[in-house]
C-alpha cells in the first residue's frame, strides 16, 4: 500500500489530506506531518479588533481522525527553492528534480498566493496520486481564478445592523474556496457555508493562473514582498 506523507497543516495540506482519502479510499496510507498541532482559520482574525469575531484554532487531530491518517508534529525541510525561498514546481505541482514529490500552496513559486488557488493545486495533486493507485479520480485541470464581484444598487453590508440585509461583496462568499476543507469547516461551524450557485449580477472574473506571467507576475510578486525589501 502506498504511504503518502503530507507535509504541512495549512490550507493546501488539509485539502490534500481530505481529498486523498475521498478519492483514493483505503488504497493509501496517509500521514500528516506539521510543525504546529493546530490549524487556525485566519480570515476571522481581521474581525477581532472590531469585536466581530475571532480566529478559530482546530486541533489537527480532528482532521487526522476524519481522514484516518497518522499525525506527526514535526517539520520537514530539504526541498530545492528559488532565490526567494519558494519551491519550484511544474504545471501539475511536481517539485523540480523529483518524481514522487509534489507541492502546493503559498510555499510554491506562483504569481498569486490565494486560498482558492492553494486548494485547487492540492486537489490536482491528490487526483494524480489517487489515479496512480488505480482510483477513478479525474484531473480537475489547471487552476483558474474565477469569481464574481457583486455590485448592485445602494448600500450593501457585510453584517446586518437591523437596517439592511447582510450580503457578501464577492462570490464565492468564503475566504477559502475549495471542495473538501471549506466544506469541513462549514459543517463544523467554523466558516460560512459557501453559495453554490453564482449570483446573476456583478462582474465576472475568470483568468487561468498560467496566463499570469511576465510583467503581471512580477507586479504580484512585488506586492507580496515585505515593504522594507522593496
Amino acid at each position: 500500500m502506498p504511504h503518502i506523507i503530507i507535509a504541512g497543516g495549512g490550507v493546501a495540506g488539509l485539502e490534500a489530506l481530505l481529498a486523498l482519502r475521498a478519492m483514493a479510499g483505503e488504497r493509501v496510507r496517509l500521514t500528516l506531518v506539521a510543525p504546529d498541532p493546530d490549524f487556525t482559520y485566519k480570515p476571522l482574525a481581521t474581525a477581532e479588533p472590531f469585536g466581530l469575531g475571532h480566529a478559530h484554532s482546530v486541533p489537527l487531530t480532528r482532521f487526522a481522525e476524519q481522514a484516518r491518517a497518522e499525525l506527526v508534529i514535526d517539520a520537514i525541510a530539504g526541498l530545492d527553492t528559488d532565490d526567494e525561498g519558494f519551491i519550484r514546481v511544474d504545471d501539475i505541482g511536481r517539485v523540480a528534480g523529483c518524481e514522487r514529490t509534489w507541492a502546493a500552496g503559498d510555499g510554491v513559486a506562483s504569481p498569486l498566493k490565494f486560498g482558492g488557488v492553494a486548494t485547487h493545486q492540492a486537489r490536482r495533486i491528490a487526483a494524480a496520486i489517487a489515479r496512480s493507485t488505480g482510483a477513478d479520480a479525474p484531473d480537475p485541470g489547471e487552476p483558474v481564478l474565477h469569481g464574481r464581484l457583486l455590485t448592485g444598487n445602494g448600500s450593501r453590508r457585510l453584517r446586518g445592523r437591523g437596517d439592511g440585509e447582510p450580503a457578501p461583496l464577492w462570490w464565492p462568499a468564503g475566504k477559502i474556496a475549495g471542495l473538501y476543507l471549506p466544506r469541513w469547516l462549514a459543517e463544523h461551524g467554523l466558516a460560512p457555508r459557501g453559495q453554490v450557485e453564482e449570483p446573476p449580477d456583478g462582474l465576472e472574473i475568470r483568468r487561468p493562473l498560467r496566463a499570469m506571467r511576465a510583467a503581471e507576475a512580477r507586479y504580484l510578486a512585488d506586492l507580496q514582498r515585505p515593504t522594507a525589501t522593496r
